[in-house]
């Protein structure tokens, strides 16, 4: 009997590829053979998603909703057009031709179960009608595919799904007992699955048909986190087109660059309120001089959270005031600057440093600082600073443009590009035909939250290649022997969650 190679999986809430890119970049070992993965579709509702989608691929993608009518008018809070209709189990299964795929790797919507959105907006028709999503995808793959099961199953999400989307959850493995599915569910921290620059907790439930899959599936290996310095260490500074229209320096309020400038590395905003405003400064610093002082680029680095730009004059010092006047309940993630010798949180959808978008304290010598509109440094104040300081030549709080203020010790505290996102989510450079790795669209916001929202392929990829180890032996009716423990096991309770490094 001949080992299976070639495996083909799908895609439900694929967005923009994250996972199917991983999947297609696996290389399983076993047996003297070598096994690889196939596309065989996406399915997503975002147009533009789908896109993205084909373009960082190169595979199918359909643009699906998998909304009942009630969900779509829950959701959006009309009745549907004319020409919408309910997706069925017979349309699932016309999507692959018939053919049933190895693996579903499903990553339904996960705004109503993450704990960034409010409980009373959680509680909500719209946002209980998104978290059905899971439970109705799952139940029409289960109809489509009843007579031919898929033989392994994902669903990846946010670990509020446990609470949040408890009873969803508790409905959507109950469905997949009776279909006959031994289950695990895992709390991973994607970063040390992949190896990426970031940590990133998130809840993997897995299914796996033994009377198709009788091989047992073991755990990927551990990896090291990198730090941020390996990942965007290497690429070109912002605004240089060699990467693309992502890699563009986001304008900020110009109070935001102050005072991102003003946190200290591994703190937040509230540290603005323990220093005393009548100590700093802003020092000019002529375009095209000066240099950024060096934190330690060889650990893995924090996210800066805040906005660093401004449009104005740039023609002499001005006073900066670090006081924030924000609502004492923020969240602590808001404006915060983490050190740069430690691991970055999670990559988020987040547009700005006000509402928790990823910033680092970048260490490298910058010698092109003549683009942007000024470019200023926090100083001690002093009796000789005094006659610069003319609050006439200072933009306006809110006025923004491409401005660089540079911490006291010469650090430029800085928002992170939406293409340095992408890279630290464990993406291509380039697309498959050569461009710079780019989206659809012009909305960036939408952008970021595509991306926020990506599996990331560094992580599917180590998930792949320990499914195709076990679908190789399974298809000769052989065992396998790991080292890392295993995964799913038939006659394992898993009555608690386990955080898998």
């Amino acid at each position: 009997m001949q080992i299976k190679t070639e495996f083909t999986a799908v895609f439900p809430f694929g967005g923009l590829g994250g996972g199917a890119l991983g999947f297609q970049d696996a290389m399983a070992e076993w047996g003297g053979s070598v096994g690889r993965c196939r596309t065989l579709y996406c399915a997503d509702s975002d147009a533009e998603a789908c896109e993205d989608f084909r373009n960082i691929t190169g595979s199918r993608a359909v643009k699906l909703d998998f909304f009942s009518r009630s969900m779509y008018r829950d959701f959006h809070g009309c009745e549907t057009p004319e020409d919408w209709r309910e997706l069925t189990a017979a349309d699932i299964y016309d999507l692959s031709n018939g053919e049933t795929p190895d693996v579903k790797f499903s990553s339904a919507p996960c705004k109503g179960f993450s704990f960034l959105l409010s409980d009373k907006n959680s509680k909500s028709l719209k946002y209980q009608a998104l978290n059905q999503l899971a439970l109705r995808e799952t139940e029409l793959y289960l109809e489509a595919f009843e007579d031919d099961p898929i033989p392994f199953m994902i669903m990846e999400n946010v670990p509020g799904i446990r609470t949040r989307g408890k009873a969803i959850l508790s409905k959507i493995k109950n469905k997949l007992k009776n279909a006959g599915y031994a289950l695990r569910e895992e709390i991973f921290d994607c970063g040390v699955v992949g190896g990426l620059g970031e940590k990133r907790k998130r809840y993997i439930l897995v299914a796996r048909y033994i009377p198709k899959m009788s091989a047992e599936v073991y755990l990927p290996e551990s990896k090291k986190l990198k730090s941020i310095g390996d990942v965007i260490g290497p690429l070109p500074l912002p605004n240089d087109p060699s990467c693309g229209p992502l890699h563009v320096y986001p304008k900020l309020a110009f109070i935001s660059s102050v005072r991102l400038a003003l946190i200290d590395a591994g703190k937040d905003w509230r540290c603005l309120n323990e220093k005393d405003h009548n100590d700093y400064a802003l020092q000019y610093t002529p375009r095209g001089s000066g240099a950024y002082g060096v934190q330690d680029w060889d650990k893995p680095g924090h996210t800066v959270i805040g906005n660093a730009k401004i449009t104005g004059s740039n023609g002499a010092a001005a006073v900066a005031d670090p006081r924030l006047k924000l609502n004492q309940n923020c969240k602590a993630n808001l404006y915060r600057m983490h050190r740069f010798d430690e691991t970055a949180p999670t990559i988020t959808g987040a547009a700005g440093p006000s509402n928790g978008a990823l910033c680092i304290a970048d260490p490298r010598v910058m010698d092109y600082l003549q683009q942007f509109d000024g470019v200023y440094q926090i100083v001690k104040r002093t009796n000789e600073l005094f006659p610069l300081l003319d609050q006439k030549l200072t933009p306006a709080n809110q006025k923004r443009g491409q401005y660089v203020v540079l911490s006291e010790d010469g650090t430029w505290h800085r928002a992170v590009t939406t293409y340095e996102m992408a890279m630290i989510q464990g993406f291509n450079p380039t697309l498959p035909d050569g461009r710079p790795f780019q989206l659809v669209g012009n909305d960036k916001r939408a952008q970021r939250e595509r991306i926020g929202n990506a599996v990331p392929p560094l992580s599917a990829k180590a998930w792949a290649e320990v499914i195709m180890v076990a679908l190789m032996a399974s298809s000769v009716n052989a065992w396998t022997m790991g080292t890392t423990g295993l995964w799913v096991n038939p006659f394992s309770k898993n009555e608690e969650l386990q955080l898998v490094h």
